[in-house]
């Protein structure tokens, strides 16, 4: 990526395995209510809306069903700390390596998404990079109206294949998350805390 854009960036590492195993077993707990009050039907969750119904009511019940790497009440999937997670670089703190116009010195805005290797296109964290970045410049301080610049990244996501859908898009650079909000807030969170240390 050269020498220059990577003197701007500093280490970023987002343990997702809490919040990947809180939000599996609430998706298992929902189908298991499901199961027991006899709403089988169509339901849109990883099986894209397959009709449950005969042998497959059975498999769901003991959790064959799911994706291969959650059975019944547990996860396998879920490993130790930080086995899901976000990891990668961003631009360094915004207000560190002042310059002589006051401004902190800002990798070139480029940036790239990965998910399991795969490149993609998230211009949803992508918007919470750049809403973090300024409002930090702007607690300082700092002007960010009007401007275009942004904080650069290289950033690649591993969550469990089920939690996302690839297919919408001929190059596959479009990408659907599920529960999608929470893996951004975790991202923010870290994002604030991050930039908001000491430079």
């Amino acid at each position: 990526l050269g020498s220059m854009f990577m003197k701007g960036l500093c280490p970023i590492n987002v343990d997702l395995t809490p919040l990947v195993t809180a939000l599996t077993k609430k998706r298992q707990e929902e189908k298991a209510r499901a199961l027991q009050d006899g709403r089988l039907g169509y339901m849109h969750d990883d099986l894209e809306g397959a009709y449950l119904g005969g042998a497959d009511a059975e498999r769901m019940n003991d959790g064959s069903i799911f994706a291969p790497s959650c059975r019944s009440n547990t996860c396998t999937a879920v490993e130790a700390a930080g086995h899901w997670r976000i990891e990668g670089v961003v631009s360094n703190c915004p207000l560190s390596h002042p310059t002589a116009n006051g401004q902190g010195f800002v990798a070139r805005d480029l940036q790239f998404f990965s998910i399991d290797g795969r490149p993609v296109e998230m211009p949803r964290v992508s918007r919470v990079l750049t809403d973090v970045w300024r409002s930090i410049m702007d607690a300082a301080g700092m002007h960010t109206k009007g401007t275009r610049k942004r904080p650069a990244c290289v950033l690649a996501f591993y969550i469990p294949s089920h939690m996302y859908d690839i297919n919408l898009s001929p190059d596959k650079r479009e990408v659907l998350i599920t529960d999608e909000s929470y893996i951004l807030e975790a991202f923010k969170a870290a994002l604030v805390e991050l930039w908001s240390g000491p430079s």
